[in-house]
């Protein structure tokens, strides 16, 4: 099994099937965060895929696997780092009426 080091080393060589293996790493929870921040599943999962298309857009550019660390969740899960500011308003998805 790679590491998210090597794994970001092959996708910056071209081998862009590396990058789907580092969000099927992630994604969950990446999810889990953003669920609970937003209390609103649809918006995380866009959230979560604005994420990934800006860290592979960056990809080139950043340092090693600090594109996965913890600062990454922290900058990319903000709402307003998303453009979801407004989202915390919303009300729990335990009491929406669906």
């Amino acid at each position: 099994m790679k590491t998210d080091l090597q794994l970001i080393q092959d996708v910056k060589s071209g081998a862009k099937q590396s990058f789907e293996v580092l969000m099927l790493r992630h994604e969950k929870f990446l999810m889990k965060v953003i669920v609970r921040m937003t209390r609103d599943l649809d918006a995380a999962e866009d959230i979560v895929q604005d994420a990934f298309i800006k860290a592979y857009k960056r990809l080139h550019v950043s340092k090693g696997a600090r594109v996965f660390g913890p600062g990454y969740t922290r900058s990319r899960s903000t709402p307003h780092a998303t453009g979801f500011a407004n989202i915390r308003a919303r009300p729990p998805l335990r009491n929406r009426k669906m």
